[in-house]
């Protein structure tokens, strides 16, 4: 963790290892609001710049991706 510099947030829409790069709102795929909650929760991560790479298909995507993201940096 110490080489980390920056955070790429997204959910998956496929599975671990699938080879497949398929983004997912946040909390609504296979890494879900679990797994993002356990990732975030080290202050170390938290403090790391984050881009935001999610679906925006629908309106009201990109408010509720921004919504969750600073609910998990805020845990």
């Amino acid at each position: 963790m110490k080489r980390l510099r920056l955070i790429h947030l997204n959910d998956s829409k496929t599975a671990f290892n699938s080879r497949v790069d398929r983004h997912a709102n946040l909390g609504e795929g296979h890494i879900g609001t679990e797994g993002l909650e356990e990732f975030f929760s080290r202050a170390s991560i938290r403090k790391l710049p984050v881009i935001l790479e999610t679906p925006q298909k629908l309106p009201g995507d990109e408010e509720k991706n921004l919504k969750a993201a600073r609910r998990l940096l805020d845990l």
